[in-house]
């Protein structure tokens, strides 16, 4: 008969993941459950939607007196597609950067390519009378955030194993569909600024 020995650090990361887990399982069903309620109750996904001013103002003094929406963009979706691969990425990445990086990294590159790309988002749509009065929804930006930090610092594609590989296809063939599918300035403002924070924090 054989003993398996598992010390303290490898049981406590294994607990670490799980709670990741669970929380990045709650953060989908969060998504899914507003969507829901968003074809019940169309008003809702308006409510929770980041919209621009009607006349320039700082994006920065936008998004201090919409801060709530600023939050609340993220979880509401155009539509089922939309929603799909969003959470398709964002449970494969975010488990990725759990297992690696723990639970607090993870949140911290989703919420700050969230805000980034909720003021690109502001930037564009203020200055630019064609794209004044629009409206953002969905989890791209925070994702492209994940997505950055990601390829940030990471081994040559030629050095990674098989399962490191395969995540690496996947955070690209994510940032092709948001910037490949941005359908207006301000969409494409979002998912670079996204992109970009994620890139640019991912060593703290």
């Amino acid at each position: 008969m054989s003993i398996t020995l598992i010390d303290d650090k490898t049981l406590f990361r294994t607990s670490a993941q799980h709670r990741g887990r669970i929380v990045l399982s709650g953060l989908i069903l969060l998504n899914c459950v507003l969507f829901i309620a968003g074809l019940i109750w169309p008003g809702l996904r308006e409510a929770l939607m980041l919209h621009s001013p009607a006349l320039p103002t700082a994006p920065l003094t936008t998004a201090f007196l919409n801060w709530r929406a600023m939050a609340s963009y993220t979880l509401v979706h155009a539509g089922p597609t939309h929603l799909f691969f969003n959470m398709l990425f964002l449970w494969i990445i975010g488990n990725d950067i759990i297992r690696r990086r723990g639970l607090r990294r993870m949140l911290l590159y989703y919420i700050a390519g969230a805000v980034a790309g909720g003021l690109g988002f502001l930037t564009v749509s203020a200055f630019i009378p064609a794209w004044t009065l629009t409206s953002l929804c969905g989890a791209s930006a925070a994702i492209l955030g994940l997505c950055g930090a990601e390829l940030r610092g990471a081994k040559r594609f030629q050095d990674c194993n098989k399962a490191e590989r395969r995540i690496r296809l996947i955070v690209w063939l994510a940032i092709g569909v948001s910037l490949l599918g941005s359908l207006s300035l301000p969409a494409l403002a979002t998912h670079i600024c996204g992109l970009a924070t994620g890139l640019a924090i991912a060593k703290w």
